[in-house]
């Protein structure tokens, strides 16, 4: 029985094992395929970002641990919390997926997953200089939420209202074009008239015949 068992399961093994071949080749395939791109927007925002939490944390050294009260140590949390994924997403953004190597969809989830880790780092590092203005000013802090508020639903109404105004403008505009072959077309057909009409008059003056001259006049 053992020796009967024996063979299957080195034919799992074997399976499996041909199947980490494959896919590490494959793995290999699309990474020598992929194309390196720099100066991506992507990366100027990551690397502004994670400057943001190392001069916070080179900030915080000079503090003792009295003054670090609650919303600073919210602050440290959520900026050291977004370095990691904010270096992630900053790396996987010099990569570029090529469609036409096989097996690219699994590249393409890596470097989703990192954008999703990315932003979650960008939020960390919103959460952080919230309560980084929350621990300096009071007044600063209903500021920023009020432009927050104004980003968020302020701007989306405006813009609603902005494209409203321009489909005004684009329905009164056609309108108008609308309206000018139609005045061309009655400018056009006065002009026929007019044209008919000295014709006309033109003939019946040459068809008046002259009356009869006295002799020795």
């Amino acid at each position: 029985m053992d020796n009967e068992n024996k063979p299957a399961a080195d034919k799992g093994h074997q399976s499996v094992a041909s199947m980490l071949k494959e896919s590490t080749a494959d793995a290999l395939k699309v990474m020598e395929s992929t194309e390196i791109v720099t100066g991506r927007p992507r990366h100027i925002v990551d690397a502004a970002l994670l400057g943001t939490c190392i001069v916070f944390l080179a900030a915080m050294l000079g503090l003792s641990q009295k003054q670090i009260d609650t919303t600073l140590t919210i602050a440290l949390v959520a900026f050291a919390f977004a370095i990691p994924l904010l270096a992630c997403g900053f790396m996987n953004a010099f990569t570029k997926v090529k469609h036409d190597v096989p097996h690219w969809r699994v590249l393409e989830a890596i470097l989703i997953g990192a954008e999703i880790a990315e932003t979650v780092g960008e939020i960390a590092v919103t959460v952080g200089v919230y309560e980084v203005i929350a621990h300096l000013s009071l007044l600063a802090l209903s500021a920023f939420q009020a432009a927050f508020v104004l980003a968020v639903v302020g701007v989306p109404f405006l813009s609603f209202i902005g494209l409203i105004i321009y489909g005004l403008v684009m329905v009164r505009r056609n309108e108008k074009q609308k309206a000018k072959p139609s005045q061309s077309t009655e400018q056009e057909a006065s002009s026929i008239d007019q044209s008919t009409n000295t014709t006309t008059t033109n003939k019946n003056l040459v068809m008046v015949e002259l009356p009869p001259q006295a002799p020795g006049s």
